[in-house]
């Protein structure tokens, strides 16, 4: 699991307390949202490496809040920036 920002834990607890859920998004939608094509997001799925989901059956589906993980976990400086800690 990804570490989250201070200002991101407080928005989450907000809505909670506001009783409003994480979006869940089909395949096709989570990759709209993420800017990439949904393909890559089936790759991902089988290969490892992408946002979490949930699989209910046969139906996949990503939460906006797993998505939004993914994607500010791969948040870069400049393109030698691997992520890492130094």
């Amino acid at each position: 699991m990804h570490s989250i920002s201070p200002r991101e834990a407080e928005r989450r607890a907000e809505q909670r307390q506001q009783g409003i859920a994480a979006r869940r998004l089909p395949p096709n939608d989570a990759a709209t949202y993420c800017g990439v094509s949904t393909s890559f997001m089936n790759k991902l799925r089988g290969v490892g490496g992408g946002p979490v989901f949930i699989k209910m059956g046969r139906r996949v589906v990503y939460s906006t809040e797993d998505l939004d993980d993914w994607l500010t976990a791969r948040r870069r400086t400049s393109t030698s920036d691997t992520g890492k800690a130094a």
